[in-house]
């Protein structure tokens, strides 16, 4: 919505039409069959909106103290940098087939999406919002803005300011 009133403030006269992303609910499907341990999911591009970082800072400070919840990131990109020597309870699994992420992430317990706290992150709605939705399983969203409140209106999941003991707390 809010790229939507940007477009129409620069033109009022264009008609403007707004079209969610959403998922292939051919592939994006629930599973009842899990993941043995408690699996935390974050997919897609690994770019300079998505907080990589603070991902493996939530799972470093979760390693110890929770070592029964597991994190899996998938994906590529520049933030693989943040990468390079995670926490036991992360794994990095790198570039995966479409359809293979699907069937992945429904056996995962939640989703996370966690981005910049900045103007594009607030208006944006990620691709990987839906597809956690399509597989029936809650996500959790950063920074507040429009995806976090689809996620909390609709009870989907919940949202976080970007700092790691937030995330904590709304994960357990």
């Amino acid at each position: 919505k809010g790229l939507q009133n940007k477009i129409r403030n620069h033109s009022p006269e264009s008609k403007v039409e707004l079209i969610y992303n959403g998922y292939d609910s051919d592939l994006f499907k629930p599973n009842p069959n899990k993941f043995e341990k408690y699996t935390i999911v974050f997919h897609g591009n690994l770019g300079k909106f998505q907080r990589i970082d603070l991902l493996v800072e939530v799972a470093r400070l979760m390693e110890k103290s929770h070592p029964d919840i597991q994190f899996k990131v998938i994906g590529y990109g520049p933030g693989e940098k943040h990468l390079q020597n995670p926490p036991s309870n992360l794994e990095y699994l790198g570039l995966m087939k479409y359809e293979d992420i699907a069937s992945y992430i429904a056996k995962c317990h939640m989703g996370i999406s966690l981005r910049t706290d900045d103007e594009i992150s607030r208006e944006a709605l990620p691709v990987k919002v839906f597809e956690y939705i399509g597989v029936g399983i809650p996500v959790i969203v950063t920074p507040q803005g429009e995806a976090s409140e689809l996620v909390e209106n609709k009870k989907l999941g919940s949202t976080a300011k970007n700092k790691a003991q937030k995330i904590i707390q709304k994960i357990l």
